[in-house]
């Protein structure tokens, strides 16, 4: 309840602009190095049962290299 939903196409049209503005190209944004990371997400953390910190994705799905090939 303490979060707020975001349309996804936002942070997608920053890392399109600052791809654009630092390659030239506004499609270059594959990967962590190239832009294609979304800054400052929220992170969820939670108390385990045993007495440990963990942490949520902040995200749904994680997308990694091999699915983005698919």
């Amino acid at each position: 309840n303490k979060y707020v939903w975001m349309n996804a196409a936002f942070p997608m049209g920053v890392n399109i602009n600052r791809s654009h503005k630092l390659f030239g190209w506004g499609t270059q944004i594959r990967g962590v190095e190239n832009g294609g990371t979304v800054l400052n997400l929220p992170v969820h953390a939670f108390p385990t049962d045993d007495g440990s910190i963990a942490m949520k994705c902040p995200t749904e799905v994680a997308i990694d290299d091999r699915r983005e090939a698919e």
